[in-house]
C-alpha cells in the first residue's frame, strides 16, 4: 500500500527527524512533552524511541533499494504495534500524573480513542 511512496518516505524522515530533536536530544520542548520526559522512566523511554527508529529506518531502507524488504510487512505491523504500545504508556502516565482537569481527561479520552482506532488498522492489515 505504502510500499515505495515518495510522499510516505518524506513523512518518515520527519518523524524520525522530531523524535531524535525532541525525545533524545531534548530541544525545544512544550509543555506536555516536557511533562513526558519528566514522568517516564529512561530506560523505557530511550529503548522504544530506538526501536521505533530502527523500523521506520528498515522501511526507509526497503523503499529506497538497500534492503530486499522480505521482512516489510512484519516491520511495517511491528512498527504500529510499537505506536499502540506508545500511546498506552502515554495515556497511563496522563492518568496518573496528569492534572484531574477536563481539558486533560479530553487528551487523555482522544488518546484512547487512537489507540482503539490502531488496534482496528492493526486488525485489518491482517486480515487482507
Amino acid at each position: 500500500m505504502y510500499r515505495n511512496n515518495v510522499i510516505y518516505d518524506i513523512f518518515l524522515l520527519f518523524v524520525c527527524v522530531y523524535i531524535i530533536k525532541t525525545f533524545l536530544l531534548k530541544k525545544t520542548l512544550s509543555k506536555k512533552e516536557l511533562f513526558l520526559i519528566n514522568h517516564s522512566k529512561p530506560w523505557l523511554r530511550i529503548t522504544v524511541i530506538i526501536a521505533i527508529l530502527m523500523q521506520i529506518s528498515y522501511i526507509f531502507l526497503c523503499d529506497i533499494g538497500i534492503f530486499s524488504g522480505v521482512l516489510y510487512t512484519c516491520i511495517s505491523s511491528l512498527l504500529l504495534f510499537t505506536v499502540l504500545m506508545t500511546s498506552s504508556m502515554i495515556c497511563f502516565i496522563k492518568w496518573r500524573y496528569g492534572a484531574k482537569d477536563w481539558e486533560t481527561r479530553y487528551e487523555t479520552e482522544m488518546i484512547i480513542e487512537g489507540i482503539i482506532v490502531i488496534i482496528f488498522i492493526y486488525v485489518m492489515i491482517h486480515l487482507f
